[in-house]
């Protein structure tokens, strides 16, 4: 692993149309961030998600809506119901009731027998299978996630999109959980300011794991040949580990994941074993573009047309990773086009979360 951390002078957009598209972003970054503090005006992200599990009816109007997660991996299951974005993007209708099983093979069904509900399923998980599920949770709609290869199509949901199952009900990544809670921790600090593309520190960043593609190496020499022109923050590891928070292994740590993207004006993402990762929506939070390349590791990916959905987005999108450098060289020279970019891409990104969310909570309701 190696950490390569170079800062130039990256072009500044003049005085007052910076000050001018500050002000438009904390307004953009106020107005899509409310939702973490219903109550109050404080901006509290971290809020109350330290208690997820719900152990009681809930007391709101609401439709209640159980979801019952299976095994020892329940906030890397579905970071969308652990960090609350269902609640953030959704019509507000639903209350989710968290359910933590260790397996799906001895039923304990919550005490609101009328209410719709999920049963969320880990890939390769030993000791839930498909069968076990239909058997004992036989009411409730079932979900696959962490299928990176979508080789199991007998859900009634899953968590990657692919074209050849394109009527099975996607709900997308978002942004992983031990992430989310440094971000919002990172936005206490710092008062909810989401910096303008053209006022940040670093021109990219580059922090993945080369051990999950072949296109991960190739970037990483892409990098190393002529990247050294531009400010960036490089973080690669040589094996993936499930773990980033782990001081025995050479990843970034969730914190300083965070507040890279938040000083980085573009954030490379290449395909690791799916080509959608929660770095795409974490760097969209952050307010730092993706880059993603249509290479070999996406069109012969076994989820075919994985990030369809992003391919009419503002992000940046290269052929090859030979192209990146000369590319962001280029629209670095334009500031007032990157912020408006920034812009434009948080303005799809809310509609996009909120378009599909809303459809999968009609799927649950059905």
């Amino acid at each position: 692993m190696y950490l390569f951390v170079k800062t130039l002078a990256v072009p500044r957009a003049p005085a007052a149309f910076a000050t001018l598209v500050l002000a438009l972003c904390l307004i953009v970054a106020f107005d899509s961030l409310l939702p973490f503090n219903p109550h109050g005006s404080a901006h509290n992200y971290v809020r109350e998600n330290r208690k997820l599990l719900v152990d009681k009816e809930p007391t709101s109007s609401k439709k209640p809506v159980i979801i019952y997660v299976f095994g020892t991996r329940g906030k890397r299951a579905q970071s969308m119901f652990y960090s609350k974005h269902m609640d953030r993007f959704g019509s507000g209708a639903v209350e989710y009731i968290l359910q933590e099983r260790e397996d799906c093979k001895h039923i304990e069904m919550e005490a609101l027998q009328d209410a719709p509900c999920l049963a969320l399923n880990f890939w390769s998980n030993r000791d839930c299978s498909y069968g076990d599920i239909t058997r004992h949770y036989s009411t409730c709609k079932t979900m696959l996630v962490a299928d990176e290869w979508c080789a199991d199509n007998r859900y009634d949901a899953k968590g990657y999109y692919t074209s050849t199952l394109a009527d099975m009900t996607y709900l997308p990544l978002g942004p992983r959980y031990d992430s989310w809670e440094a971000f919002g921790v990172l936005m206490n600090q710092t008062k909810s300011v989401i910096p303008a593309s053209s006022q940040r520190k670093f021109a990219f960043n580059a922090i993945f794991s080369k051990s999950t593609s072949a296109g991960r190496a190739l970037l990483e020499e892409v990098i190393q040949k002529e990247g050294g022109s531009l400010s960036s923050f490089v973080q690669i590891a040589p094996q993936w580990r499930a773990d980033p928070n782990d001081p025995a292994n050479e990843l970034a740590d969730s914190t300083t994941y965070m507040k890279t993207l938040l000083e980085s004006t573009f954030t490379l993402s290449p395909s690791g074993h799916n080509p959608e990762c929660y770095r795409l929506f974490e760097a969209v939070e952050a307010g730092s573009i993706p880059v993603i390349a249509l290479d070999k590791d996406y069109k012969e990916h076994a989820c075919k047309d994985s990030l369809s959905h992003w391919l009419n987005s503002p992000i940046v999108i290269v052929e090859s990773w030979n192209e990146v450098m000369p590319t962001l060289q280029r629209m670095l020279e334009h500031p007032e086009e990157l912020d408006k970019r920034q812009a434009d891409l948080r303005a799809w990104y809310d509609q996009y979360m909120r378009s599909t969310v809303t459809s999968f909570e009609s799927f649950l309701l059905s």
